[in-house]
């Protein structure tokens, strides 16, 4: 797996994608997990898995390649091969499908979109390889080993240990891919929605702080067991108690007499099921004691 990463033009241009997106793929995924997962394919399979954000972080590098990581992405000009190949993969990639491609550095690379919400966040790489079928020059990798400056023989044994996959295995690993990409996909796109979901929950639940916090009456917002969840500002100035108080109480501590609270319950779970408010006043106390009839 080339090493995207670590070229300088492509993260200096990342950086301006980063400003402009709205969603990300590390606070969608259990990374952890999906890290594991591919390690346990790769030691089974030999499948190797390379997983980048769009802005160029890397997210899984399981089964990279020697040649990549300590010869291409550490030398300027093979890197920058890496980050011209990057940027032709990543216009020619569609949803639902994968693109392939040879690089500028004579292998094979695979790569396959993970688009959620339209948004492209990461791809998700097979390489570097080579085809069973294909014949390698080993006089184009020893004139780059010259041309870079690598160590001949160290590029040559790394060039060695580079995958060679027959054209079927390779379709079979890209099917497993389209698997993973499709589960990523749909776990993200779950996880997106419950955030987005709870991000109106809580615009909403301030809504209605807002309306509640704006009126003249006391307002208790409590469970059918008689705890309170909630109360406005003027239930605190009425009552005498705190709202951290407040919260900690049942309403029965307000009542003076049980009975009245057992009737107000009874009422109180009557009218909902016939989905009708409750008007009927109580005899109450605040903190001091003091008797209240709301």
């Amino acid at each position: 797996m080339k090493g995207r990463a670590g070229c300088v033009p492509q993260r200096l241009n990342a950086s301006h994608i980063v400003m402009m997106r709205k969603i990300n793929l590390l606070k969608l995924t259990n990374i952890n997990l999906l890290k594991k997962i591919t390690e346990n394919i790769y030691e089974a399979a030999g499948i190797p898995v390379g997983i980048i954000d769009v802005d160029g972080t890397i997210i899984i590098e399981t089964g990279w390649q020697d040649i990549c990581t300590k010869f291409h992405r550490k030398h300027p000009d093979t890197c920058k091969n890496c980050f011209i190949s990057d940027q032709y993969i990543k216009q020619h990639l569609k949803k639902g499908t994968y693109t392939e491609y040879k690089c500028l550095n004579n292998m094979w690379d695979i790569a396959m979109p993970i688009i959620v919400a339209r948004e492209h966040l990461a791809t998700v790489f097979l390489g570097q390889f080579f085809y069973e079928d294909e014949v390698i020059d080993i006089e184009v990798f020893r004139s780059q080993a010259l041309k870079y400056g690598f160590d001949e023989k160290e590029y040559l044994d790394a060039l060695s240990k580079v995958p060679r996959f027959s054209r079927k295995k390779v379709e079979h690993i890209m099917e497993y891919y389209s698997g993973l990409v499709m589960t990523l996909t749909e776990s993200a796109l779950r996880k997106l929605k419950y955030r987005e979901k709870k991000i109106e929950l809580q615009k909403n639940k301030k809504y209605l702080n807002q309306i509640i916090n704006s009126v003249s009456d006391a307002i208790f917002i409590h469970d059918i067991y008689g705890n309170i969840n909630d109360v406005n500002e003027t239930a605190t100035s009425m009552f005498g108690y705190s709202r951290n108080e407040l919260l900690n109480m049942n309403l029965d501590k307000l009542f003076i007499l049980d009975s009245d609270y057992s009737q107000f319950m009874e009422m109180l779970v009557h009218k909902a099921r016939m989905k009708n408010p409750l008007i009927q006043e109580f005899n109450v106390k605040n903190k001091s004691n003091d008797e209240l009839w709301v």
